[in-house]
């Protein structure tokens, strides 16, 4: 409900860069009047001036959630952000900055948030979820999305990388502003940088059209199709086992194996026939290595134990079981990753 009531104070005009005793009197929520007080009326020592708003701020880098967060900034004089969740998508893919964006409703403090441009950060790294053209678009289409957050993958950019032009093209097309990212660069680089020329000529509207809109109506309609057809029909692990192991799937995703670096890197952002894969993924009592649920595929990748006659034993029975939830198992040993390439 909108509030009317007066203050006085020393009021700091931002405007005019001066300082002056006034009474400010809100009405509805607006403010209606400012009205100088003379020299000879009684001084006042407190101030009157407009709420700070953080320009640039992973919230999640605070160890706390929207709501909490906001109540600490606000009693600072912080009633707003530019928030980037960067982080927690780098973790929990889109579900997290969903989450940002439900928390933050929670309180009246003015979250602006963007959608993550780089998850992960880079191809070095092994995330918990990325983030490809197709997902930024979606965030993008979101009201409480505000922006493209911090495109840091500046070579991206400059070499015109297929995935991040989409993502800029995106923005452009959604009249959303694009925050950036590129310490270091100068003269033509930075001016590329700042605004780059459409892709393979033309327009970025028709760009946009060409190369962002009309493939993901195609995919929306594939996936459509597809999900009339299928159920997933599998359930996960009972609460507490659930638990359990989840602590070894986040142990073994800080730990991986090269062979499983080199199959993500294949896998991951949707680069297998537009299939999403997920990694380290709980399914019943199992623990799957990588995991494309809209085709109900498993990948495994198989290490030296698994030759051990007591292992051999356990990855069928472990196989048998997931083929009876539906999914298709597929089985390469390290050494077929990593020397066999064509063969995977």
């Amino acid at each position: 409900m909108a509030q009317s009531f007066s203050v006085t104070g020393n009021l700091v005009d931002v405007f005019s860069k001066a300082i002056y005793p006034a009474t400010v009197v809100i009405s509805n929520g607006k403010i209606n009047s400012i009205t100088p007080i003379t020299s000879d009326e009684q001084p006042v020592i407190s101030y009157i001036l407009p709420g700070f708003i953080d320009s640039h701020v992973h919230i999640e880098s605070s160890m706390l959630v929207p709501s909490e967060f906001a109540k600490l900034a606000v009693v600072h004089g912080t009633v707003g952000t530019v928030s980037d969740p960067h982080e927690i998508a780098n973790v929990c893919g889109m579900a997290g900055v969903e989450f940002m964006i439900d928390n933050g409703k929670q309180v009246n403090f003015k979250f602006n948030f963007g959608a993550p441009s780089c998850v992960p950060a880079t191809t070095f790294e092994t995330a918990g979820a990325a983030l490809d053209s197709a997902d930024v678009h979606a965030l993008l289409l979101k009201d409480e999305i505000k922006y493209l957050s911090e495109m840091m993958n500046f070579p991206g950019v400059l070499f015109n990388d297929e995935e991040v032009m989409k993502k800029i093209a995106s923005a452009n097309a959604l009249g959303k502003p694009i925050d950036g990212h590129a310490p270091g660069l100068r003269g033509e680089d930075a001016r590329k940088y700042i605004a780059p020329p459409p892709p393979k000529g033309g327009t970025w509207k028709a760009y946009y059209e060409q190369y962002v809109a009309e493939p993901l109506a195609a995919k929306k309609e594939l996936i459509e199709q597809k999900s009339s057809n299928e159920s997933y029909g599998y359930e996960t692990a009972n609460p507490m086992l659930y638990g359990l192991l989840k602590t070894f799937v986040k142990e073994h995703r800080s730990n991986p194996t090269q062979a499983e670096i080199v199959l993500w890197e294949s896998l991951r952002g949707n680069k297998l026939d537009n299939y999403k894969f997920r990694r380290q993924h709980i399914i019943d009592s199992y623990i799957a290595d990588f995991v494309c649920l809209a085709k109900k595929l498993i990948i495994e990748v198989d290490g030296l134990i698994h030759q051990l006659p007591e292992n051999i034993i356990s990855d069928k029975e472990r196989t048998a079981a997931l083929n009876k939830l539906g999914f298709e198992v597929i089985r390469f040993t390290n050494d077929e990753v990593l020397y066999k390439t064509d063969k995977v």
